[in-house]
């Protein structure tokens, strides 16, 4: 008797340990989803860094930059394929010319008149397009994807809006981004290229708040940074150079935050001593009052810091 007692509490407590064990495992499960943002929210911000890219190819083709530093090997790219157009226009005035000639015979021949008419009927070869019709182009195709991809965030965000994860944030938080991407979309209308930067650089410091409740997801401390860089090269456009350093220099507690959630990722934590220091440097070259200085090191700065983030 005392025997099958034993045996019965020995499986109580097995049962009972198992279901503890099953618990925690739901528990730790749970912690982890909760932990990371939803990829409808990486999406968003995305979506504004492709948009800063696209806008800055305008910004440089509005000052005729952008033909000047187009690489060489695109530039011979666009010469083998109207290369490739020639050869065809090539081939088809040739299949032309035996089609003429073969109905001349069919004829017995007739007059030079005829003939004349048949040479003068050859199309003219495409002329090669002018820069200035090569920058009209580039700029109507950057616009075009610009428009494309700011349907693409709104998108986004109306999935981020019915997502469950989202319970967490406040709704003051959630409609200080709502409008403010309004006020972005407004700039993108209007083509207004500092207002795309100034209003796209708020919207990641209004984004970056919705990703505090995620606490081991970089990309809050990530849009935050990509926030400063952005107003201060709008600021730097703009013309207010002695204010363009102040979002820079307060860069410090972003860098530490993502620290402590890279933990000793040193790959990482490699990568983002490299973004410190290119912040820092980016700060610096402010009093150069080089746009195309400045350009170069918010690109390495943004190059950096998706690094950072994949």
């Amino acid at each position: 008797m005392k025997k099958n007692k034993y045996i019965l509490l020995l499986l109580i407590l097995t049962i009972m340990l198992a279901g503890c064990k099953d618990d925690k495992e739901k528990d730790n499960e749970n912690f982890k989803k909760k932990d990371m943002a939803p990829n409808s929210l990486t999406e968003i911000g995305k979506g504004f860094q492709d948009i800063f890219n696209n806008t800055e190819i305008i910004e440089k083709l509005e000052d005729m930059s952008y033909m000047e530093e187009t690489p060489e090997e695109e530039k011979e790219q666009e010469r083998e394929d109207r290369g490739k157009d020639d050869s065809s226009q090539d081939i088809a005035v040739e299949d032309k010319e035996k089609k003429n000639k073969g109905n001349e015979e069919s004829q017995g021949g007739k007059s030079g008149g005829e003939e004349g008419s048949q040479e003068g009927g050859q199309e003219e070869e495409p002329k090669e397009k002018t820069n200035e019709e090569q920058r009209k182009e580039q700029l109507q195709k950057n616009w075009t994807a610009i428009n494309d991809k700011i349907k693409t965030v709104h998108e986004n965000w109306n999935a981020y809006e019915t997502d469950q994860k989202k319970k967490a944030v406040s709704p003051e938080e959630l409609e200080q981004f709502r409008a403010s991407l309004n006020v972005f979309t407004k700039s993108v209308e209007d083509k207004d290229i500092i207002g795309i930067y100034e209003d796209g650089s708020t919207c990641l410091l209004n984004l970056g708040s919705l990703f505090d409740v995620f606490k081991d997801d970089i990309s809050g401390d990530v849009n935050e940074l990509r926030y400063k860089v952005y107003l201060a090269y709008a600021k730097f456009l703009g013309g207010v150079g002695e204010d363009a350093a102040a979002p820079l220099g307060i860069a410090d507690e972003n860098i530490n935050s993502i620290r402590l959630k890279l933990k000793e990722d040193n790959s990482k934590i490699e990568i983002l001593d490299k973004v410190n220091l290119a912040i820092k440097d980016m700060e610096k070259s402010l009093s150069e009052e080089s746009i195309k200085l400045i350009r170069i090191k918010k690109d390495v700065v943004v190059k950096q810091l998706k690094e950072l983030e994949e």
